[in-house]
């Protein structure tokens, strides 16, 4: 076959290769094999002539064909000493480099090819899912659309193109990119499947699964649909069902991304982490589906206590991207004020400019200020249970409460008291991003707070509309959100000292007290004794029931440490999975603890959990992200917690707390003191039994757990920044002064 020949006949995909050919690029120049796709010009990478005057190219794309990248890449760069290389060498060169790691010089590469041949296809669909890579799809936009002109019928351009604008969010650029696509390729299967992708993403899941079902039908050959309905599955609360769907497409192919990555999702969400694990590390590092796994890993990483392997992933990371990581998984792992915000900025560096100040201003004139809660928790979670008290005691006479809600009803009685318990609730789960903005728009709040941050949910996409004059981050997630989005974010005078106060984003407002609301604890009737849950009963019982994602390996060595100098204590857990449960034993054993001196809680309703806080003598906090509900709930029932403050927002919380309830004496200076505190605490069961009694007693009458003096200073916070705004003023931080009555 002549290399004309070679070209053409590769340019028109067959019948057995499946749509990830179309819809996953990867970059690698060995021949894709047959596709399940008739007609269409796209490729999922340029294809290289036989060159008759550069043989040294010739060996670079035959080296590369024969697995050899390395040596490919010398051939690649010796073409390009040349005084004027060829593009093909650019372009390979370019793809060596970025499926091996090098993003930049890779990017350089196929911009240098670019310059040399503007508008060429080829050359546009790698530069554009290099720019995918490196996360820059903006600067994709412009490429590929120039090349889509010189290439009008182009069905790779046009997919690609579609992907970059759904995501930078440009939802008028995919329809119109599709419709380009649909009237050249009427019903073509690459384009009904991105459709449904989009649908998807819009949280438009009824009509993606009716799309998909129907596809399934009209393709039955073409298994990416049956994978679309698992991933909408899995998006659905419906995981058991995707991983059904998925297990034939998996055993004839196991090498298919696309299903590799559902059955990842629906392992996630049923908390199979080992599985999810060995999932994810079955995807190539180079595909795009492996780096949209990337915060999902290491939260899993994290939850599991898989210790290493999340250093190894986040050294990796670092090193492919040359930036700091995500937020909230730096908040775990880092007490660096400094080093989260950077992280944070970065991770929002794309969020839009904030609108000036005239075009933000409160409205005057109202009787009642309009106060939006933005959440995805309003359900059985640790925020939804704090946030019960502040919504019951708001003042309605001065304030209207807006609920909006954008997680999953679980029938909880939380989520049942928040659909009456605001003056309005919208469920905001099902919307697509355009109309939850659109709706929080229409209520024309003075405020809206976000109460996730950088934990969990979409909540950013709508912050970054910028759909109230004052926007406000507080509660779940302890620290900067970064960028401009938030005017305000809401702390306390312990948890961020005026050392501090620069490094956030936005003006600290700081509470006089607590920053965190706190709801009447009521345990359960039962009647509930050590016995049944494996404790010793005359021994001492040490516990944490933080998140698993708290507990690093350098807690557990702190833990062993205690252990062994008190001799016959145990230490009584909840890590809430079996990878993590498995891992942390392993940790203990490796410190010389012996397995029955570990004992893991289940999962309990609050009630229930609250009703077992009686059971143990001491609960040890962890470091450098401390308990928050967990201490709170502790306290509430009596339970001592010994806690180390650092520099972070989250690492103070714990200290924050039992400081305010009047017992600073369970604040420890540094890790000695900590070890040095638990062990005298441990050694002196009567001396806890006391101290027990004596947190118990100050529950009545805590500061902590006043409900009504919290919420005087939160409007009160409210308030003042509506003032600032309707004077014209820009936000400013300010503490808020202590209200007795």
């Amino acid at each position: 076959m002549s290399p004309s020949q070679t070209r053409a006949a590769s340019a028109s995909p067959g019948p057995d290769a499946g749509l990830r050919h179309f819809l996953f690029p990867v970059f690698r120049l060995r021949a894709p094999g047959p596709s399940r796709i008739e007609g269409g010009a796209c490729r999922r990478f340029p294809l290289y002539r036989p060159s008759d005057d550069n043989a040294l190219l010739d060996k670079a794309f035959a080296l590369h064909q024969a697995g050899d990248w390395q040596a490919a890449l010398g051939a690649c760069r010796a073409v390009l000493t040349q005084r004027k290389p060829p593009v093909d060498a650019l372009i390979l060169a370019g793809i060596l480099e970025l499926q091996h790691g090098s993003l930049d010089k890779g990017l350089a590469d196929l911009q240098t090819a670019w310059k040399r041949s503007p508008g060429h296809p080829d050359v546009a669909l790698n530069l554009g899912v290099a720019y995918g890579r490196l996360r820059r799809h903006a600067d994709a936009l412009p490429v590929l659309r120039e090349a889509l002109a010189h290439d009008p019928r182009n069905l790779g351009l046009v997919v690609n193109l579609a992907r970059a604008e759904m995501q930078v969010g440009d939802l008028a650029g995919v329809e119109k990119t599709l419709m380009t696509g649909f009237q050249a390729y009427p019903n073509h299967p690459a384009l009904l499947l991105l459709s449904i992708q989009v649908l998807n993403g819009r949280s438009l899941f009824p009509e993606a699964e009716q799309l998909a079902l129907t596809c399934q039908a009209n393709f039955p050959d073409v298994p990416d649909f049956t994978v679309e309905l698992a991933a909408i599955d899995a998006e659905t609360g419906k995981s058991k069902r995707a991983r059904e769907l998925l297990q034939p497409i998996l055993a004839k192919d196991p090498d298919f991304v696309p299903a590799i990555a559902a059955a990842a999702h629906a392992a996630y969400n049923l908390k199979d982490y080992a599985e999810f694990l060995e999932l994810h590390g079955r995807i190539p590092r180079h595909d795009p589906l492996y780096q949209k796994f990337d915060r999902v890993t290491v939260a899993v990483e994290l939850v599991a206590c898989e210790w290493q392997r999340m250093w190894d992933q986040f050294d990796r990371d670092k090193a492919r991207r040359g930036t700091l990581y995500d937020p909230f998984v730096m908040t775990h792992l880092v007490d660096d004020p400094a080093l989260v915000l950077a992280a944070a900025n970065w991770t929002t560096r794309k969020f839009p400019p904030r609108p000036r100040l005239a075009q933000r201003r409160a409205a005057a004139g109202r009787d009642r200020l309009r106060i939006g809660y933005l959440s995805s928790d309003f359900r059985r979670h640790p925020v939804g249970f704090l946030m019960t008290e502040l919504i019951a005691r708001h003042d309605r006479a001065r304030f209207e409460v807006f609920g909006l809600s954008f997680g999953e009803d679980d029938g909880s009685p939380q989520r049942r008291f928040y659909e009456t318990g605001f003056d309005q609730f919208l469920d905001l789960a099902k919307a697509d991003r355009d109309k939850a903005i659109a709706a929080v728009r229409a209520l024309d709040l003075d405020i809206l707070i976000d109460l996730n941050g950088h934990t969990a949910g979409r909540s950013g996409d709508i912050i970054a509309a910028y759909p109230a004059p004052i926007q406000v981050t507080w509660l779940g997630y302890p620290g900067t959100f970064g960028s401009q989005v938030f005017d305000y974010t809401i702390a306390d005078l312990f948890t961020v000292p005026n050392v501090h106060l620069p490094q956030f984003s936005e003006k600290v407002v700081r509470l006089p007290e607590t920053y965190q609301v706190n709801a009447p604890r009521v345990p359960s009737d039962r009647v509930m004794t050590r016995a049944e849950f494996g404790l010793p009963g005359d021994q001492t019982v040490f516990c944490s029931f933080n998140d698993p994602r708290k507990i690093e390996r350098e807690m557990v060595r702190t833990w062993s440490e205690i252990l062994a100098k008190v001799p016959g204590s145990v230490m009584w857990l909840y890590v809430g999975n079996d990878l993590g449960e498995a891992n942390i034993a392993k940790a203990f054993a490796e410190d010389g603890i012996a397995a029955e001196r570990v004992i893991f809680a289940k999962s309990l309703s609050f009630g229930d959990h609250f009703r077992r806080l009686e059971l143990p003598d001491l609960f040890l906090d962890t470091y450098p992200y401390s308990g928050h509900t967990t201490c709170s709930d502790a306290l509430a029932m009596g339970l001592p917690v010994l806690t180390l403050p650092g520099k972070s927002m989250g690492s103070r919380v714990a200290a924050s707390l039992v400081t305010l309830h009047g017992f600073p004496d369970l604040v420890a200076a540094d890790r000695a003191d900590y070890v040095a505190r638990a062990v005298a605490f441990g050694s002196d069961r009567a001396a806890l039994k006391d101290l027990r009694q004596r947190i118990s007693a100050a529950v009545p009458t805590s500061k902590l757990f006043d409900g009504a003096r919290f919420t005087r200073h939160m409007e009160k916070a409210f308030e003042t920044m509506v003032a600032i705004s309707r004077a014209g003023q820009p936000p400013r931080a300010f503490d808020v002064p202590l209200i007795e009555a």
